[in-house]
Order: C-alpha cells, then sequence, then structure tokens
C-alpha cells in the first residue's frame, strides 16, 4: 500500500509541476489569431493534419 500511495503522489506532484511550468513560459493565447475549431464549410484549405496529404490529381 505504501507504495502505491508513494507513486500516486509521485505522479501527482509530477503533473503539478508540468502544468505550473507550462502556464509560467507559455504566452497567452489571442483568440483572433487562433485557427477554427471546426472549420466546416468556411473555405479554408485542410492544414497540419492527416487529411492534408492527400495525394494530388
Amino acid at each position: 500500500m505504501l507504495t502505491r500511495r508513494l507513486t500516486a503522489t509521485a505522479t501527482l506532484a509530477l503533473i503539478t509541476a508540468i502544468i505550473i511550468a507550462d502556464l509560467a513560459t507559455s504566452l497567452p493565447l489571442d483568440p483572433f489569431r487562433a485557427p477554427p475549431a471546426i472549420a466546416l464549410g468556411s473555405g479554408q484549405a485542410a492544414s497540419g493534419a492527416h487529411c492534408a496529404a492527400l495525394p494530388g490529381r
């Protein structure tokens, strides 16, 4: 039981440290420069994903 508690505590401490480090070093998001979450019918071409790597004709 001690090993499980130690592992859980270490995991939570690591996750907390990663989140704190990320928040301390990242810039705030700019909602006006962010890409749309869902761009269905917007006319924008797909980019940066596996669906963007389709072979051309």
